[in-house]
């Protein structure tokens, strides 16, 4: 993450960068944020296979699910980066990404719909753990808390994305 942050200061800072050098800096940024995105996810649903007790059944269901949210993102992200427009910018910033806004609105909503689903099985696993054990898990307590702070993240940013100027997403 350090990189992806690094990168966009940079980028934002520096003047008088050629064309190439902004696709680049944009390209990096949509493939380091996307990555960071995706190793998140992974996390989240290893953590939910564990509640799940490893279960082949529960395996199965988080693979496919995955996959059901995964490719249609990077679908979206590839239609992103080649719907992105330079505009060179001399006296703020070097350059400016003039994206179609509804391109990247789309993934985050099949990403928040991928975040639903994660944090909907492991609620649905804690409380059946928390009834069957009884209550006063702490670990238990703290994966549903970590979970609905990142769904509640994602939820903003994508909130940020539909009121941020974008009159024309739908």
């Amino acid at each position: 993450m350090f990189p992806f942050v690094i990168t966009n200061i940079f980028n934002a800072l520096q003047q008088g960068l050629t064309m190439e050098e902004c696709k680049s800096y944009v390209q990096f940024s949509l493939f380091a944020g996307t990555t960071i995105v995706i190793c998140a996810e992974l996390m989240f649903l290893v953590r939910t296979y564990a509640l799940w007790r490893r279960s082949r059944t529960a395996l199965i269901i988080i693979i496919v699910n995955f996959m059901a949210f995964l490719v249609p993102l990077l679908v979206i992200l590839v239609l992103f980066d080649s719907g992105i427009t330079m505009i060179p910018i001399s006296s703020i910033t070097s350059c400016v990404a003039d994206a179609q806004s509804h391109v990247l609105v789309w993934a985050y909503v099949i990403f928040v719909i991928g975040e639903t689903e994660i944090l909907l099985s492991t609620v649905y696993q804690a409380v059946r753990c928390y009834r069957g054990v009884g209550g006063g898990n702490q670990l238990l307590a703290v994966l549903v808390q970590n979970n609905t702070f990142y769904f509640c993240c994602s939820l903003d940013v994508l909130s940020v994305l539909c009121n941020g100027g974008f009159d024309n997403v739908f």
